[in-house]
């Protein structure tokens, strides 16, 4: 309806089908951040509850990893970053 303000709710209706439903399911899931599913689980069963909540004062690490990159050389090693090295650790 937002793309063509000429249907009305019963062409909308008619027109919806499971692809569309999923793609909503899919956006309002994605939408849910980890710490409301925690939250929802935590009374019920909380060995299911995750509490990690990320890698704390890794600066120095990844610093050094990044001077043992650069010491070691070579292609992408040589001008490796900080971020790319935390975005590896995030990825994992």
């Amino acid at each position: 309806m937002d793309a063509d303000p000429n249907v009305n709710v019963m062409e909308c209706w008619k027109s919806f089908n499971i692809a569309d439903c999923i793609t909503y399911i899919k956006q309002a899931m994605d939408a849910i951040k980890p710490e409301t599913v925690n939250a929802c689980w935590r009374n019920l069963w909380k060995d299911c509850v995750n509490y990690f909540k990320g890698f704390p004062f890794i600066d120095k690490e990844v610093e050094c990893i990044v001077q043992v990159a650069r010491q070691v050389g070579g292609d992408g090693l040589v001008d490796i970053l900080k971020e790319e090295i935390e975005e590896l650790i995030e990825g994992h």
